[in-house]
């Protein structure tokens, strides 16, 4: 993810048939594989299911942001690195 820009996460939960269950997941930041809190994700906004690095965010070409989708007692993470 390139800062100044956005993407859209979707996740889908889905029974062992692979049928959709029609949940929608409620989205939120985790700690990085370094340890680095949510608060120190400078400049990374998500709301609803749209992640956003402002273009003068703090995170370094290289880092990693941590999105974890979670629907009932599911949960699944999101590995997004910044680059350039």
């Amino acid at each position: 993810m390139k800062k100044g820009g956005s993407v859209t996460l979707k996740a889908v939960l889905s029974d062992q048939y692979l049928n959709e269950r029609g949940i929608t997941p409620q989205y939120f930041l985790a700690s990085d594989l370094t340890g680095k809190q949510p608060s120190g994700y400078d400049g990374v906004s998500l709301e609803g299911g749209k992640l956003t690095l402002s273009a003068n965010s703090s995170l370094e070409n290289g880092d990693v942001i941590v999105v974890v989708a979670k629907a009932g007692s599911k949960q699944a993470a999101a590995f997004i690195k910044v680059s350039g």
